[in-house]
């Protein structure tokens, strides 16, 4: 059975990716008509707040980008810890398999983007971009295909898209961090050991946890690593059980008071604000640009071929098992919309290049590779068969 939260989860972001669906076909029309350059104004307006010598100063994407998205991390990291303590990934058996699929599905992409783009070091710096998953919106295209598909399935790609999230949050702290800056790092880290220490002493009021991550972020912006990794800190640093009263998580509370905001209004604001992409069709060399090939066949064909040969190879070896009620074609069908990197492809590319031009050319990439992946998915998941199948007799048609 699927626990309370799991099936919260679900029905929050299958809500939630249904409203990316409709931000994105908004945010298109509008950056291919005439309105476009009120856009590009609108993202580029300057903001900035100065508190004694602390001065921030950004546009208003990269507030977003730098700002808000803190939020969406830190909800990351509440999820992925509650999840390692007592959910889906608490037991070797539960994220064997996932595991196996999630490094599959991230090893395949990288390198089917390094032989697209060859040798040039301006274009390799977007290798990450086809690595990510987008769980809302997959899971807003399952829940059109209701009972169509098993749950233990969707469990399935949820375990698959929480390793993926991990490997990207690592991959931004290592690769796409600007040049340090030591006193701000040292601030940060004086920081986390604070939020740490006040952990183990005891303190379960969410407050000092809020407060002292406010001072991580600032300190986190101003030393070049990226803001966002502030809120992962955060997040893990709140503790998940409360002896006092084991009723009252402060993890839990707070990963329910902030999944609303998120799901609804920061993840679409996000898509508001960074997927308006240009395509200009009589520039028709754009299509085929190394870096938009490089994504789109990275989501498209990397995500799926990664994870279904690593799937395969576990089960082949006896190394792990599919999940009840799941068969070949299902797990194929999961594996290509998996493809769908969107959120966390697109804030990648922001990351991984200067160049705004490189950074539309791999947008446009991002949406094709994720346009294909969700066709084809649903299309096989669609026509796939719905049958229960006991773990010692599996359809291997599909092999």
């Amino acid at each position: 059975m699927i626990g309370r939260t799991i099936r919260a989860f679900i029905g929050l972001e299958s809500v939630g990716g249904i409203l990316l669906i409709a931000a994105l076909i908004l945010v298109l029309i509008v950056a291919n008509s005439p309105l476009y350059p009120l856009y590009e104004h609108i993202i580029n307006i300057p903001f900035q707040i100065k508190v004694g010598y602390i001065d921030l100063h950004k546009s208003l994407q990269l507030w977003m980008n730098e700002g808000l998205m803190v939020l969406f991390f830190m909800l990351l990291s509440l999820e992925l810890k509650r999840e390692a303590l007592q959910g889906e990934l608490s037991s070797v058996k539960e994220i064997l398999l996932p595991l196996i699929a999630s490094i599959g599905g991230v090893i395949v992409p990288i390198v089917i983007y390094f032989v697209i783009v060859g040798g040039n070091v301006n274009h390799a710096a977007g290798w990450a971009i086809p690595t990510s998953t987008d769980v809302a919106l997959v899971l807003g295209l399952l829940s059109l295909l209701g009972k169509r598909i098993p749950r233990t399935l969707i469990l399935f790609f949820l375990a698959i898209a929480i390793v993926d999230d991990i490997i990207a949050v690592v991959l931004i702290a290592v690769f796409y961090s600007q040049k340090i800056a030591f006193v701000p790092m040292l601030v940060a880290f004086f920081g986390v050991v604070t939020l740490f220490s006040i952990n183990v002493l005891g303190v379960k009021k969410i407050t000092p946890y809020i407060l002292i991550g406010v001072i991580i972020w600032v300190a986190v912006i101003k030393s070049g690593i990226h803001a966002t990794l502030a809120g992962v800190f955060v997040g893990f640093c709140v503790p998940l059980r409360n002896r006092q009263n084991p009723q009252h998580s402060p993890l839990k509370i707070l990963e329910h008071n902030l999944h609303p905001w998120v799901t609804f209004l920061i993840a679409p604001l996000f898509v508001l604000l960074n997927a308006g992409v240009p395509f200009s069709f009589s520039e028709i060399a754009e299509f085929f640009h190394p870096i938009t090939i490089a994504v789109a066949l990275g989501l498209f064909v990397g995500k799926q071929v990664g994870i279904m040969l690593f799937v395969i190879l576990a089960v082949k070896c006896r190394v792990s098992t599919l999940p009840s009620q799941v068969n070949w074609w299902q797990m194929y069908g999961i594996s290509v919309l998996c493809g769908i990197g969107f959120t966390m492809s697109l804030f990648v590319a922001s990351l991984a290049f200067t160049d705004n031009n490189l950074i539309i050319i791999s947008r446009q990439g991002i949406l094709f590779g994720s346009f294909l992946s969700t066709i084809i998915g649903m299309l096989v998941l669609y026509i796939s068969r719905i049958k229960n199948y006991n773990d010692k007799d599996k359809d291997n048609s599909f092999l």
